[in-house]
């Protein structure tokens, strides 16, 4: 069963367009739900990047692994270097 819209377009069964302010329901939704994945996403990321800082573990990124230093480690470092 299809209904005519009022600006011109066919709502059916397989074709449901919904519009509040010229911008369907769907597509909103559809933003909002790869926002808010684009968020667990970094969420994520910053808890395994925090978590291999406190256990002094490397970060794995594909083939590379990288350590991630504050700045008082990095400094500590330097001087020890220096040093010898």
């Amino acid at each position: 069963m299809e209904i005519p819209c009022g600006n011109g377009e066919i709502k059916g069964a397989d074709n449901k367009i919904n519009r509040i302010g010229g911008m369907s329901v769907l597509r909103k939704l559809m933003e909002r739900a790869f926002c808010n994945g684009v968020v667990v996403g970094i969420c994520l990321y910053q808890r395994m990047i925090i978590s291999a800082h406190e256990k002094k573990k490397p970060l794995k990124i594909g083939d590379t692994l990288y350590y991630v230093q504050d700045g008082r480690e990095k400094l500590t470092e330097v001087l020890e270097k220096i040093c010898r």
